[in-house]
């Protein structure tokens, strides 16, 4: 594990439970679950399948609500607020990168970088410009004009990433971002976070199967099956 200095807070999950109700029985996938993230830090989330890794990143992506404990960005709990301000606040602060790209098939790559950046007050100009620049970021700026079906599947990741980014969120989540890759493009992917993380102090939380990944990581918090 590396660890990294001069970091402060910048998520906090405090005693953070979640069940579902399934053929009438609950079944908890977490209890009492207690961290915290520091600004760039990069934290892997390590399981079995089943674990609760996805859960965990739908609740702290205000995705999904916890039935008891609380999460925390920058000492605010989104989960006070209201449904349309939770939304607004999802949108400005978190990025995420699912396993598959989930890019709109009928815009360019520049329009799906965009498009999370509309519900502000800038300029189109800007906000066309910013996302050029998110995807010269990651390395695609000849690519701007085609859409996802013209792109391989490291291309379109790239993308989502760049996309997560448009926001300049607190935290960028990722489930399984390479999952979907081979090992080739699996291994670029991973190696552009470490990158911006390098360059530009984003932060990210990566749910992963892959101890190689999570070995690069700062941090690595192992979850466990909850006994029957």
């Amino acid at each position: 594990m590396k660890n990294k200095s001069d970091k402060n807070e910048i998520l906090k999950i405090k005693n953070l439970s979640k069940s579902y109700h399934s053929q009438g029985e609950d079944i908890t996938v977490l209890s009492d679950l207690t961290f915290s993230v520091n600004r760039g830090e990069i934290l892997a989330i390590m399981g079995p399948s089943g674990v609760g890794k996805s859960t965990l990143l739908n609740l702290v992506g205000t995705i999904d609500k916890p039935d008891d404990g609380e999460v925390f960005f920058n000492g605010k709990n989104p989960f006070l607020l209201s449904d349309s301000e939770m939304a607004k606040f999802r949108n400005k602060n978190i990025g995420f990168v699912f396993q598959f790209h989930h890019l709109l098939p009928e815009f360019t790559a520049l329009e799906n970088v965009y498009l999370p950046s509309i519900i502000y007050e800038d300029s189109k100009k800007k906000k066309i410009e910013k996302a050029r620049q998110m995807l010269d970021r990651v390395g695609l700026t000849p690519r701007l004009n085609h859409k996802p079906s013209q792109l391989s599947g490291g291309e379109r990741q790239r993308v989502a990433v760049a996309r997560a980014l448009i926001n300049n969120p607190y935290v960028i989540l990722g489930d399984e971002p390479s999952g979907n890759l081979d090992l080739e493009n699996s291994k670029r992917l991973i190696d552009l976070l470490f990158e911006l993380n390098d360059r530009f102090g984003n932060t990210f939380i990566l749910a992963t199967h892959n101890p190689n990944i999570a070995e690069r990581c700062h941090r690595t918090i192992n979850l466990k099956k909850m006994p029957d």
